[in-house]
């Protein structure tokens, strides 16, 4: 969050606080900002609603950061499993040779830590438990980071290749010219 996020995020602790009957003061408004400041806005909402329509005790009293924290973490491993869902069909559908479909730029961070889409492709049934594990971890620690430089794709074996292609031909325009010296008839490069 930022300042621009202080009103909604005051007029959201002052519902809650009529709602658990408590009192809101403003320097117990200011420290949960800065405690949850990680947060995006829309986060922060969401958890509180999440808190409030909690039916466990958890629910039953006014939230701690660690609480809406805790239910932004709820979500976030939601998105993970569905997230890690959507990549297995993603190998399954295309493979190897084809780049990620996939765009969320969480997910894609998350792939590239966890050895890259080209690596996934190949992983054995044993192996599958272990990378979901390691994917599910990272998806709730990218999620709440401010993660400026994500890739915005992952490419496949011909995405890699089709790379390699392009890097070789930009070379080879710089590949120094063969001529002819008028002293020596045999070409040489310079």
């Amino acid at each position: 969050m930022n300042d621009q996020d202080r009103k909604r995020f005051k007029e959201v602790m002052i519902g809650i606080a009529d709602l658990y009957d408590k009192e809101i003061t403003s320097s117990k408004a200011t420290l949960y900002f800065e405690m949850l400041s990680d947060l995006t806005i829309e986060q922060f909402e969401s958890a509180v609603k999440a808190h409030c329509r909690d039916i466990g005790k958890e629910g039953s009293f006014f939230p701690k950061p660690a609480d809406i924290i805790r239910q932004v973490k709820k979500a976030g491993d939601d998105e993970a499993e569905i997230a890690w869902v959507m990549l297995m069909d993603d190998i399954k559908r295309n493979g190897y040779y084809s780049k990620c479909k996939l765009t969320d730029g969480i997910s894609l961070a998350c792939i590239q830590a966890i050895g890259g889409y080209k690596n996934l492709t190949s992983i054995t049934y044993s192996e599958i438990d272990k990378k979901r594990a390691e994917f599910i971890k990272l998806y709730g620690i990218y999620s709440t980071m401010d993660i400026k430089k994500i890739p915005s794709n992952l490419p496949g074996f011909t995405g890699i290749v089709d790379e390699r292609r392009k890097k070789q031909i930009s070379k080879s325009s710089n590949v120094k010219k063969i001529t002819e010296n008028k002293d020596n008839p045999a070409p040489y490069i310079y």
